[in-house]
C-alpha cells in the first residue's frame, strides 16, 4: 500500500474497527527504504489512534526526492516506534 493511497477518495481510518477502509487493512507495513514524510505523518495519526504499524529495518530511512526533508521523515518515524502498537522488525 503506498502512502499516495492512504490520502486517496474514500480511504480512512476507522477508529472503531481500527482498520484501514475501505478495504479493511488491520495493520500497515513499511517495507521500502524511502518514504514521503507527508504519508509518515498520515500513519503516525492512524498509529495514534490505534493502527498497529509494523517497520522493518531499514524502511523509512529517507524521503523518495532530494527535498530536504530527511531530518523530519526521521522524526515522525521516531515517535512512531514509542507507541506500544508499533513494531521494528529486524531482519536476519
Amino acid at each position: 500500500l503506498s502512502p499516495d493511497l492512504l490520502k486517496a477518495d474514500g480511504v480512512y481510518f476507522d477508529e472503531t474497527t481500527k482498520t484501514i477502509e475501505p478495504a479493511g487493512y488491520k495493520a500497515l507495513v513499511i517495507y521500502q527504504n524511502w518514504l514521503d514524510p507527508d504519508g509518515a505523518q498520515l500513519i503516525l495519526d492512524w498509529a495514534q489512534k490505534g493502527l498497529p504499524v509494523f517497520i522493518m529495518e531499514g524502511a523509512a530511512e529517507r524521503t523518495p526526492f532530494n527535498d530536504g526533508r530527511d531530518a523530519e521523515l526521521a522524526e515522525t518515524i521516531a515517535a512512531l516506534e514509542e507507541l506500544d502498537n508499533v513494531r521494528y522488525v529486524e531482519i536476519y
